[in-house]
């Protein structure tokens, strides 16, 4: 883990050789090779320095630099020992948390100092590529002399490199008139050679691997099981979705534009079961932080409790009806669920009874579609979760057990459900539709409906509630 003491040690003062004057921060990213701002080392790369790590100092030369990023490389006349570089990274989002670290006009030792990540902005006349923006706390001063060229880490690894800050000395008070800007880590790694790459490590270079794109601060996040069950999400915005894209963890995506000012992602885990669901959930709201995170998909139905085949499912809550322990011949289950929240129930209760939304969604279909001989509805309740598909009407019998109120079950909305929770996202909610009554006479007849419906009826959902998004 980096902390103020190994960020201390990595760190090092520029001066300038021949008058010793103080320019700024650097950092170790190699034993042969440190980052800093461009400003620090100026338009001039022949000019000597002398990096004062803590306990070292050394010569070093600026043997590469770009000042439309303000970011140098400066090689040591070392190697630099007993000191273990900084490690790159990508991973940051606004809201993150940051630790940057540099040498202060007055300060000796240097100082480690938390900021909030803001935002990701560029502006063409002074940043031609994003920055990030970082807001310091109060009480540190205001004088940032000094600080220019010193890193930012967030989850242990350099995400960027200090170029500038702005302070208003005249409402020093108020933190939206203090803030500093940092380079993208990933637009400084041009400045390194080929040998300094692969030994940091071959996965960082911008050859390899597609930086990871700055989330979007207003997103709707659609998930599903399988990449078929998206099929008419797609269909809704026909000119609106982005080509396949994949993140370096693996995730796939589409993006959309659900309004001006609002995001639509789509994925799917490409598998059924829970463990599949709870990963690419968690990757997800991890990678966009969305307002609005919603499962989509089929499910199987109880005929007792008055659903239809394509009836429209809406869970208030989902639980895991599996889960327990084995004594004495019997599994004594142990309940675990998530509950959605009221509002988010009270919009579907509202659209299912009160509006033309369900009428509106069966007339859509377009000619030819295969659909049941029954009126859609819409009904609430309790769904069920476990890794096995359901054909056999007794073993629903298991999900009673947990709760006679079960109108569900499928295969992920409590993983879904549970990760959202764990992210903190509040407008988080499965919405499926009957394809099915898990039972042996189980198949896909109506299997495109029931993909239909839930989409159709989850974003009408979704539209209600950003419609009056605060």
């Amino acid at each position: 883990m980096i902390g103020p003491t190994e960020m201390r040690s990595a760190c090092a003062r520029v001066r300038r050789s021949h008058d010793g004057k103080l320019m700024g921060s650097s950092f170790l990213i190699d034993n042969r090779y440190a980052l800093t701002a461009a400003h620090i080392v100026g338009q001039s790369s022949t000019d000597g320095f002398i990096l004062e790590f803590p306990t070292q100092r050394f010569n070093a030369t600026c043997i590469k630099l770009n000042t439309s990023i303000n970011c140098a490389l400066l090689e040591i006349q070392g190697p630099v020992e007993d000191v273990v570089p900084l490690i790159l990274g990508f991973d940051v989002a606004p809201g993150d948390t940051g630790l940057f670290f540099g040498f202060p006009r007055g300060l000796e030792a240097g100082v480690t100092i938390e900021g909030k990540v803001q935002d990701f902005i560029t502006d063409p006349e002074e940043y031609p590529k994003p920055v990030i923006l970082v807001f310091p706390p109060f009480g540190i001063g205001s004088d940032f002399i000094g600080f220019g060229g010193s890193p930012l880490v967030v989850r242990d690894k350099v995400v960027g490199i200090l170029s500038s800050a702005y302070v208003d000395r005249d409402n020093f008070d108020k933190s939206d008139r203090r803030f500093l800007f940092f380079t993208r880590i990933q637009d400084a790694l041009e400045l390194l050679p080929p040998e300094v790459l692969d030994r940091i490590g071959p996965s960082l270079s911008p050859l390899s691997e597609e930086p990871r794109e700055t989330p979007s601060r207003n997103s709707i996040l659609i998930i599903t099981a399988l990449e078929e069950e998206l099929d008419y999400l797609y269909d809704e915005f026909p000119s609106g979705w982005g080509e396949l894209k994949v993140l370096q963890d693996g995730l796939s995506y589409r993006r959309g534009n659900f309004s001006d000012e609002i995001d639509i992602v789509a994925t799917s885990a490409r598998s059924m079961g829970l463990v599949a669901s709870a990963i690419v959930t968690t990757k997800a709201i991890k990678e966009w932080k969305p307002m609005v995170a919603a499962m989509i998909g089929i499910c199987a139905g109880r005929k007792e409790k008055g659903v239809a085949i394509g009836d429209i499912i809406v869970a208030n809550q989902c639980f895991h009806y599996q889960f327990g322990s084995y004594s004495n011949g019997k599994i004594e289950h142990e309940l675990r669920v998530e509950n959605t929240e009221p509002q988010i129930v009270d919009i579907v209760e509202h659209l299912s009874r009160r509006s033309n939304s369900l009428p509106g969604i069966h007339q859509s279909l377009s000619r030819g579609f295969k659909k049941p001989n029954t009126l859609l509805q819409c009904h609430v309740g309790p769904m069920a979760s476990a890794d096995l598909v359901v054909k056999d009407v007794e073993k629903f019998g298991e999900a009673l057990e947990a709760d006679r109120k079960t109108i569900a079950i499928d295969m992920e909305s409590y993983a879904f459900m549970r990760a959202a929770r764990l992210a903190n996202t509040r407008w988080a909610f499965v919405i499926k539709s009957v394809s099915d009554f898990a039972d042996a006479s189980k198949d896909d007849e109506f299997r495109e409906y029931a993909k239909f419906t839930s989409t159709k009826f989850c974003l009408q959902v979704i539209q209600s509630l950003v419609g009056g998004w605060r």
